[in-house]
C-alpha cells in the first residue's frame, strides 16, 4: 500500500511540474511591422504586458527577406501588423511553403490591406481591404473605407470557440473598416454592429496546415489598452500554435 501511494504521489508531482513548466514557458513570437504608421509606444507597451510572451520585431522590407532565409520558422507564431505590397516571386513561394509547414499566423487590423494584387494572400487571411473599386463575379464593388474614433459594440458570434469562450459582448473605441471583402470559408468569432463597419470583426481561417486568425480591431492606444482586445490577441497566439 505504501509503495502504491508513493507511486501515485510521484506521478502527481510529475503532472504538477509539467503544469508549472507550461505556465512558466515563454511563447516566442515574431511581430512583423512596416508600411503603415501606428502608435508604437502604446502598441509595444501592450505586448510588454502580455504574460509569457516574448517577441522579436522585424520591419519591411527585411521581413520578407527574413522569410526567404527561413527566419520565420524558429518562432512559435507570427503576428502581422504591417501593410505591405512589394513582393517577389521567391517571397511568394516562401509564404506558400510557410503555410505548408503549418506555421500559426495572426493578422491584426491594417495587415488586411497588404498585397492587393495577390489572391493567395486574400485566401490566406480570409479577406481583403480593397484600396480601390474591384470586380467580383462580374459586378463592380466599392472600395473599402475607414472611419476613426467610433464607439462600437462588439458581439461574440461563437461563444464556444477557445479564443472567445467566456468573453462577453463589449464596447470599444477604435477605427472601423467598411466594405471589407470576406471569404465564405472563414469562421466568424466577433461581429461589429456599427453601421460604418463591416459586420465581421474577427474570424479564423485555415490555409495548408496553418491556423490563421484575423482581428479587424487595433488602430491605437484606445484599443491596445482594452482588456478584451489584449485577451483576444493572447488567445489567438495560443490557438494558432495548437495550444488552446
Amino acid at each position: 500500500m505504501i509503495r502504491l501511494c508513493l507511486f501515485f504521489a510521484f506521478f502527481a508531482m510529475l503532472d504538477l511540474n509539467a503544469q508549472n513548466e507550461s505556465q512558466n514557458s515563454k511563447v516566442n513570437i515574431l511581430l512583423v511591422i512596416g508600411g503603415h504608421s501606428f502608435d508604437t509606444l502604446a502598441f509595444f507597451q501592450m505586448w510588454d504586458q502580455m504574460p509569457n510572451i516574448e517577441y522579436t520585431v522585424v520591419k519591411h522590407p527585411k521581413a520578407n527577406e527574413l522569410l526567404i532565409s527561413g527566419g520565420f520558422e524558429k518562432y512559435d507564431a507570427i503576428v502581422f501588423y504591417d501593410m505591405w505590397n512589394k513582393i517577389t516571386d521567391s517571397q511568394k513561394t516562401a509564404w506558400q511553403n510557410l503555410v505548408k509547414k503549418g506555421k500559426g499566423l495572426v493578422f491584426l487590423h491594417h495587415s488586411i490591406v497588404s498585397y492587393q494584387n495577390w489572391d493567395f494572400y486574400l485566401n490566406l487571411v480570409g479577406g481583403r481591404y480593397h484600396d480601390s473599386t474591384y470586380i467580383k463575379n462580374g459586378v463592380k464593388q466599392p472600395a473599402s473605407d475607414y472611419t476613426h474614433d467610433l464607439e462600437m459594440h462588439i458581439t461574440v458570434a461563437d461563444k464556444n470557440h477557445p479564443i472567445t469562450k467566456g468573453i462577453d459582448d463589449f464596447t470599444i473605441e477604435d477605427e472601423a473598416y467598411g466594405n471589407l471583402e470576406v471569404m465564405d470559408q472563414v469562421h466568424t468569432l466577433l461581429n461589429n454592429n456599427h453601421p460604418k463597419a463591416s459586420p465581421m470583426a474577427m474570424w479564423t481561417n485555415e490555409s495548408g496546415k496553418s491556423r490563421i486568425v484575423y482581428l479587424a480591431l487595433g488602430h491605437d492606444a484606445k484599443a491596445f489598452q482594452n482588456q478584451n482586445y489584449k485577451l483576444l490577441i493572447a488567445r489567438s497566439v495560443n490557438w494558432v500554435r495548437h495550444k488552446l
